[in-house]
């Protein structure tokens, strides 16, 4: 017969939401690595990434300006995942900014 159990998921502690100036100095210093992955498309890439309590980025979405530049997007969001930041402390943190 069908399987009659049942299990929680915990989704955990919402994340702290920073501001984009928490990460303004990472973006400038990886702006040579946005730039090759824009490959002079430009347009405004709005960016989140969640950022575990080492400081690492878990992950990144980028949403694109146009859904031709998703390749643009992908590369983006790829550069961003392997971004250091520092820690946000004991939660994790989401930010959104611009590219």
């Amino acid at each position: 017969g069908l399987a009659s159990r049942s299990f929680d998921v915990d989704a955990g502690v919402a994340p702290v939401e920073w501001k984009p100036e928490k990460v303004k100095g990472v973006l400038q210093h990886m702006s040579t690595q946005a730039a090759r992955c824009k490959k002079g498309k430009p347009g405004r890439y709005v960016t989140t990434a969640y950022v575990m309590p080492s400081g690492r980025v878990a992950s990144a979405g980028v949403a694109p300006p146009s859904a031709e530049q998703e390749e643009v997007a992908d590369c983006l969001a790829k550069a961003i995942k392997g971004v250091q930041l520092r820690s946000p402390g004991r939660r994790a943190a989401k930010v959104t900014f611009e590219l």
